[in-house]
């Protein structure tokens, strides 16, 4: 590694302190795997504070680090504003600022590299108030090391992720594309015809609530049942079917816990709070548990899984919830929902149209899987010279422009 310099980022980069002082209103967010987004346009509405002027001011080409963790990224992201205009970020976020002569693709990639989350590993606890948000000092972040190729190997890096990033957000735009198609032909396949009987949900389902689950009976990796809360929704193998389940009740633990069992083909729904208005809904494919946050529609033979998870696709239930602190529904008001149930000839043809789409895009889903490890692996090792790419990667890429 002769020809690569370790170096500190403030070596690189400057914070930026900027408060919003004049009264800037475009709010940004730092998502893992999206970047910097408009909270407006991505959460539908601005969760920021009424107050801005606490925010700091990004401008183009800023950088801004997320201390929170989650899953796809346990040591925060950074993300650099690519969009036009000034906006504002919390001051929970840490904002700097590339110096003229670092090339800022190439920055952004190794800000999100191995090589600097493990320099700043030790140094990130998570806070004691504020679950899943990351302490670290000022210091200890601007002092984390960065690896820095000559400035021609960095440009070779920087086109080659860029070619692999360009895959990613055609499959990112296709499976957009296919959602909003499988909306569409969703209202449209559940437009009621004159011979369609009009039901109540609780007139062809019965409504299951969950059951808590105690903490001293979670953790096991498999068992006779397996036990689903509300956060497994969120499990990667679990966009639709209810198959990933980290958690497993044992013959032993069975008995104690006495949960409520549902059988495979149910229907299930997040029934309170934050959960709530995601409007998830999955199905079970073998015979499951669930924790109290969770509603299951346990199907009698007059609606088949498929046509009765398209009604609840199509249902907003944060908009039909109790009003209070915490949003909720509850049996009674699911229950009581109506709609238009086709024959069951019917049901089983709009199934299958839906299920094709949904086929496509688990498909979408797991390519995308493959190209964010395929991603990971590749920029780890062209920052550690486990690949390198030849000089001639340059002359190719002059005969072709």
């Amino acid at each position: 590694m002769s020809e690569w310099e370790v170096k500190r980022l403030d070596d690189v980069a400057d914070r930026v302190t900027s408060k919003n002082s004049v009264g800037h209103e475009r709010v940004l967010s730092v998502v893992a795997g999206q970047g910097l987004v408009d909270q407006e346009s991505y959460f539908k509405k601005r969760v920021a504070s009424a107050d801005l002027s606490g925010y700091w001011i990004v401008e183009p080409g800023d950088f801004v680090y997320n201390k929170s963790t989650s899953q796809d990224a346990p040591w925060g992201v950074v993300a650099r504003w690519d969009g036009d205009g000034p906006a504002v970020v919390t001051s929970l976020y840490v904002v700097f600022r590339a110096r003229r002569d670092v090339d800022s693709d190439y920055l952004l990639h190794a800000c999100n590299s191995a090589f600097f989350f493990d320099s700043l590993r030790g140094k990130l606890r998570e806070g004691a108030r504020a679950h899943g948000l990351l302490n670290v000092r000022l210091d200890e972040f601007f002092g984390a090391h960065l690896l820095f190729p000559s400035l021609a190997k960095q440009r070779r890096i920087v086109d080659l992720m860029h070619a692999v990033d360009a895959q990613f957000e055609s499959v990112i735009t296709e499976r957009d594309r296919l959602n909003r198609t499988t909306s569409a032909l969703r209202a449209d396949l559940l437009t009621p015809a004159p011979h369609w009987e009009r039901v109540s949900i609780g007139e062809v389902a019965v409504t299951a609530t969950g059951r808590a689950f105690p903490p001293r009976f979670q953790g096991q990796t498999s068992g006779v049942l397996p036990y689903f809360k509300v956060s497994d929704m969120n499990l990667p193998g679990n966009e639709r079917e209810m198959r990933v389940a980290p958690n497993w009740l044992t013959e032993e633990s069975l008995s104690q816990v006495k949960p409520r069992v549902c059988p495979a083909g149910t229907v299930l729904f997040p029934i309170i709070g934050a959960a709530l208005r995601t409007e998830k809904r999955r199905v079970l494919v073998q015979p499951s548990a669930f924790d109290q946050n969770v509603m299951g529609l346990i199907l009698s033979d007059r609606i088949t899984t498929d046509f009765m998870f398209a009604v609840m696709s199509n249902l907003r239930l944060g908009e039909l919830s109790q009003k209070g602190a915490v949003p909720s529904v509850n049996q009674k008001l699911v229950s009581a929902i109506c709609f238009a149930l086709p024959p069951l000839e019917e049901q089983m043809l709009i199934g299958e149209q839906l299920r094709a789409l949904y086929a496509r895009r688990a498909s979408l889903e797991d390519e995308l899987s493959r190209l964010r490890m395929l991603r990971s692996s590749l920029l780890t090792s062209l920052l550690t010279q486990e690949i390198e790419i030849p000089d001639s990667y340059d002359r190719l890429l002059e005969e072709v422009s």
